[in-house]
């Protein structure tokens, strides 16, 4: 090494240099994130049980049995991806009109939702190239789950009150 200390120095600068050319003209990927607290389903069904015997068909209608592996799930889902998807192409053609095209499963690559483990943590993360855009999917996101979760919880509540309305008909 020693005697070939000039081949070696000549070596390490060119890498050197060309490591940073690299890194210099390599286009910058954003990341932005948030985290979310699911709580597991607590609804008024678990008050109700003495009077009715706590049934399992009341719990499954009002969603007491649901888990964090479902909302992992309702958030990876296309129900709830799909509208954010169409508003980041809109958002994208405002700001570069001459875009190229990105397709759906592309775009949900670079969204990331995991559960931290032994947790009701959720992590969503989202990487792009655009630093403005980033924070407006991941408001968007937010958005729908909010819309979709709240969905969920008022038809389990309308089922729920239809059920009990059947029932005090019935006795």
């Amino acid at each position: 090494i020693i005697r070939n200390k000039s081949i070696v120095l000549f070596f390490t600068l060119f890498l050197f240099a060309l490591s940073g050319i690299y890194s210099y003209s390599k286009k910058k990927i954003w990341e932005g994130g948030f985290q979310i607290v699911v709580k597991e389903s607590q609804n008024n069904s678990s008050q109700l049980s003495p009077f009715i015997g706590g049934s399992s068909l009341l719990q499954s209608i009002t969603g007491q049995s649901s888990n964090l592996n479902t909302e992992v799930g309702i958030l990876q889902s296309s129900s709830v991806l799909m509208p954010v998807f169409e508003f980041y192409k809109v958002e994208r053609l405002k700001l570069n009109p001459n875009s190229e095209e990105i397709s759906f499963l592309e775009w949900k690559n670079n969204l990331q939702v995991s559960l931290k483990p032994k947790t009701s943590i959720l992590y969503i993360t989202y990487k792009g190239k655009n630093k403005t855009l980033i924070n407006k999917v991941l408001d968007e996101t937010i958005k729908n789950y909010q819309e979709y979760s709240g969905k969920g919880k008022k038809r389990n509540l309308q089922l729920a009150n239809n059920y009990l309305s059947e029932q005090i008909k019935f006795y």
